[in-house]
């Protein structure tokens, strides 16, 4: 009898193996539920009930969940379970299989009709958990069939779901900051405001130290400063600089246009120009102007040393020498010339006496320059001296 009973048993399993899960519509409900606020960390029991009228020789399911957010603690059975009868052949295990639960019955002789929580298995949720974790109820078999019978009949059946919902934490409400109103004043620090943007302002910026800033910086108007500004390169603008003070610099500067400036620039060094410097009022030096035209003067030029030239010197008023001028040319004057020395034919002994030799006219040569002038100084002279050696030898 036993042995029977075992193959019986055996046949019945084998059957089960293959067999096609039931309709979705049946006379039995199994149900699994849900837990809400869960927490990572959290242990939390799920319950598989089973309802409805039936009668129940095999049952073959699983319970199914994530291995990587959910582990399995404990599986404990139920009153319905334990209210199974006497000569059946339960199965509970929640390790052999990773996230799976198994759940077996099998009754030979009497039939399990028994309701209300079969199973109930505890859950902890891992603590990376993040998500809500879904719990399905997977029923393979579920028929029946007696010993004496050699035909199994399927129980219509239907399995819902349960579920651990993870708890929502209320997201924070953003603080209302007042927004700061605009001020007419500018904000005093007393250390300075760095920032990785420049700070644009309708009003100058006014600082006790200067701003050294790697990048030049470029203004509409001008930079007015009380110390003047020194930098390594040149300050190259497109209109010149007017300044109160002359600018002193140790080089001299170069332009292309020539400067005009209001008062005389005075140099240590002689200005050296390819033009002719015009000047309303005259140029006075320390040293004589050489050039390569001669000058022209409304008023005479007046020297310590005279003046030597290759061309005669005419002027309106006679030359007054110490020396006598020696010429070529005789000299045409209107006054007698006197000499310390006697003339020709004059001799110191009384009575004696010559007649004077006749004086013959002198051509005139034309008057020319300053050879007029010394020509008429000599034939002064001579005259002179001619009247008198007469007067002389008539007394």
């Amino acid at each position: 009898m036993k042995k029977f009973l075992a193959v019986l048993v055996a046949f019945a399993m084998v059957i089960g193996i293959f067999a096609v899960p039931a309709s979705a519509d049946g006379n039995a409900v199994f149900s699994l539920s849900t837990v809400e606020d869960a927490h990572p960390g959290d242990e939390v029991q799920i319950t598989l009930t089973i309802d409805g009228e039936f009668e129940a020789h095999g049952l073959n399911m699983f319970i199914n969940y994530d291995v990587e957010n959910l582990s399995v603690v404990s599986v404990q059975p139920g009153p319905a379970f334990n209210s199974r009868p006497w000569d059946s052949m339960p199965v509970l295990d929640g390790t052999n299989v990773p996230g799976s639960v198994k759940i077996g019955l099998l009754c030979p002789t009497e039939a399990f009709t028994s309701t209300g929580v079969l199973v109930t298995v505890t859950f902890r949720v891992a603590d990376s958990c993040t998500e809500d974790q879904p719990i399905a109820a997977q029923v393979n078999e579920f028929y029946y069939m007696p010993a004496d019978s050699l035909e199994r009949t399927d129980i219509d059946f239907i399995a819902n779901d349960g579920s651990i919902n993870l708890a929502v934490e209320p997201t924070p409400e953003p603080t209302q900051e007042p927004t700061p109103e605009p001020t007419e004043e500018p904000i005093v620090t007393d250390e300075p405001i760095v920032t990785d943007e420049p700070i644009v302002t309708d009003e100058p910026i006014v600082t006790d130290e200067p701003v050294v800033t790697d990048e030049p910086i470029v203004t509409d108007e001008p930079i007015v400063t009380d110390e003047p500004i020194v930098t390594d390169e040149p300050i190259v603008t497109d209109e010149p600089i007017v300044t109160e003070e002359p600018i002193v610099t140790d080089e001299p500067i170069v332009t292309d246009e020539p400067i005009v400036t209001d008062e005389p620039i005075v140099t240590d060094e002689p200005i050296v120009t390819d033009e002719p410097i015009v000047t309303d009022e005259p140029i006075v030096t320390d040293e004589p102007v050489v050039t390569d035209e001669p000058t022209e003067t409304d008023e005479p030029i007046v020297t310590d040393e005279p003046t030597e030239t290759d061309e005669p010197i005419v002027t309106d008023e006679p030359t007054e020498t110490d020396e006598p001028i020696v010429t070529d040319e005789p000299t045409e004057t209107d006054e007698p010339i006197v000499t310390e020395e006697p003339a020709p034919g004059e001799t110191d002994q009384p009575g004696e006496s010559e007649a004077p030799a006749p004086v013959e006219p002198t051509p005139k040569p034309p008057q020319t320059g300053s050879a007029s002038l010394v020509g008429l100084g000599i034939v002064s002279l001579a005259a002179g001296a001619g009247i008198v050696i007469f007067r002389r030898k008539n007394d």
